[in-house]
């Protein structure tokens, strides 16, 4: 009886063993699937929108659009917005602005605005600091409180100072059709900017979920700098 006993107790830890060891080979497979997932998403993101940056880049580079700038010719600087209006509509209501962020062009044209400054705006300090490429975190839309993010980039002159800023809001509705169809195995993803603000989440959009997340301890770890993979409950 005993015998029997220490084969069936040997018998049972060895399938314990493997069983366990099975689990967590699993799980390292699971949390090694999401890192890749996350990692993946964040590159495509990335990737286009510095597309778009570029993009913007090349009109400010563009000799008639520059010359526009200098002397505030408006209706040739609506030219080159209409132009990249229509063949980039992910690049919403562009516009230009003199390099305190007065606007001073916008298509569609919006005379109201003309003459206001957006030196407070996040974009136009982003931008600024460095007098390169930036895009914002994440606001509500002024004309339809739909939420957005700013592109922007400087316009310089041939010896390089800086004349001027082009830039377009982009709706998060694009970067949504760009996410909407990655599925993660028995889970999900969501994004969220440098404040920890929602920009793209499958179920949860609108400006009354922008900060649904930005408590939730993973988002707080990121803005701490940190990445990588981490277990803890979703509190959501």
């Amino acid at each position: 009886v005993s015998a029997v006993l220490v084969v069936l107790l040997a018998v049972l830890l060895i399938t314990g063993y493997f069983f366990v060891r099975a689990v967590d080979l699993e799980e390292e497979r699971s949390l090694a699937e999401s890192d890749a997932i996350a990692r993946g998403v964040a590159a495509l993101i990335e990737a286009r929108e510095q597309d778009f940056l570029n993009i913007l880049e090349a009109y400010a580079g563009r000799p008639r659009l520059r010359e526009a700038a200098k002397r505030r010719n408006r209706a040739e600087a609506l030219v080159h917005l209409r132009q990249l209006a229509q063949s980039f509509p992910q690049l919403d209501r562009p516009f230009l602005a003199d390099p305190a962020g007065v606007l001073w062009a916008v298509y569609p044209e919006a005379p109201q605005l003309y003459g206001s400054s957006f030196a407070d705006r996040e974009w136009y300090q982003g931008v600024s600091r460095e007098w390169r490429p930036y895009m914002s975190t994440v606001y509500p839309s002024a004309r339809d409180q739909a939420l957005i993010v700013s592109l922007v980039a400087p316009i310089r002159d041939l010896d390089g100072k800086v004349i001027g800023i082009i830039g377009s809001a982009q709706r998060l509705e694009v970067i949504r059709q760009w996410l909407l169809p990655i599925q993660v195995p028995d889970g999900d993803l969501y994004v969220v900017d440098r404040k920890g603000q929602l920009v793209f989440h499958r179920t949860r959009v609108g400006p009354e979920r922008l900060n649904d997340y930005s408590r939730v301890p993973v988002v707080e770890r990121l803005l701490r700098g940190e990445e990588g993979v981490v277990e803890m409950e979703n509190p959501v």
